[in-house]
């Protein structure tokens, strides 16, 4: 209930507790599930690497103790991360093997089927994403469950909908969200679901009600302990900002979004909100490029690829790439093409 309620803290003092004590009395059957509810825990607080040991001691004692069912979690665990991460061929194979293993389990399944939605939706699919999410999108009915903690596809599949153009499909899904979370006070619920009614709003050209509703879900957001999420949350407000030509509050939500989804290691989420910078365009006042993004800029504008360019420079192709981003942003361009004209150069 810890950490269904977003009390990441004590559910995780919990779990350790418990892990060390099925451990002491011999309890190994146990500690398969265990492992799976801490593990999902921490891929929500952020701590991938966690994330990804946990599920794999889990689905070790899962195969030792001969339980297919809580390998499927396990595994699905580890596609979610792979996910996270922009890993897309492990991530859906583990979670295809999870949906194999959960057999006739409808919880198990929905879980699977949420990761790879959640896939899909990063990968810009979203027709794919709404085949595996709309099905389960209601888990209060397949399982009883009421609590928004326990299954948390909802956000996803309104944000698969408002790319497929389905305003009126995805409407009510954020209105009863942000309600259930302001019924039980959930952070969860109200953060995402304050975002979803944004989203939606955005997409209605209703301004005032998107703005409105950011602000009720970064307030939320303070108690919650999800670093993506939050992410999240600041690159949809950062496009509604662009929406509207408020160009300098855009680029400080997209840029302070960038650095919590590279500070995670979300690759997909932060060449998303690469885009969304460059599209942002325009330099404020005072914004020159640094020494490094100078030099980039004349190593881009020769012809080099970005790994061509790390090469010379000794740096990584994900430096360049998010110099790049700024570069772009600081002089108002948006290829390389118009970075060489800008700099005074014919492009190569």
């Amino acid at each position: 209930m810890l950490k269904w309620t977003d009390q990441f803290d004590g559910s995780r003092r919990c779990y350790q507790t418990l892990r060390r004590r099925l451990i002491r009395h011999g309890e190994e059957g146990s500690l398969p599930f265990a492992y799976f509810q801490e593990s999902e825990l921490e891929c929500w607080a952020g701590r991938w690497d966690e994330a990804a040991e946990l599920s794999r001691l889990g689905r070790q004692w899962a195969e030792l103790t001969e339980q297919s069912s809580h390998q499927a979690l396990c595994a699905y665990v580890a596609g979610l991360v792979d996910a996270l991460r922009g890993r897309v061929d492990s991530a859906r194979a583990a979670l295809t093997l999870a949906l194999m293993q959960a057999e006739s389990i409808t919880s198990i399944q929905a879980w699977a089927h949420t990761g790879l939605g959640f896939l899909e939706l990063s990968l810009g699919e979203a027709t794919a994403a709404r085949q595996h999410l709309a099905p389960f999108a209601d888990m209060a009915s397949l399982t009883g469950l009421r609590e928004p903690g326990v299954f948390r596809c909802v956000p996803d599949l309104v944000e698969a909908l408002l790319l497929l153009g389905d305003v009126d499909g995805a409407r009510p899904l954020a209105l009863d969200l942000e309600e259930r979370g302001r019924a039980l006070d959930r952070p969860y619920a109200l953060a995402t679901g304050a975002r979803c009614r944004g989203l939606v709003a955005t997409a209605d050209g209703c301004w005032d009600d998107a703005s409105a509703a950011f602000g009720r879900a970064l307030v939320a957001h303070q108690r919650l302990a999800q670093p993506f999420e939050l992410a999240r949350t600041l690159l949809a407000h950062g496009v509604m900002l662009r929406r509207t030509k408020q160009r300098a509050a855009a680029r400080e939500r997209l840029e302070t979004a960038l650095a919590g989804f590279d500070r995670l290691g979300a690759r997909l989420w932060s060449e998303r909100t690469r885009v969304e910078l460059v599209r942002v365009g325009g330099a404020s006042a005072g914004d020159e490029l640094t020494p490094t993004e100078m030099r980039i800029a004349e190593l881009v504008c020769a012809g080099p690829t970005n790994r061509e360019v790390a090469s010379t420079l000794s740096i990584s192709v994900k430096t360049v790439e998010v110099n790049l981003t700024r570069i772009y942003r600081k002089l108002g361009v948006r290829s390389r093409t118009e970075l060489a004209h800008s700099r005074g150069r014919s492009p190569t």
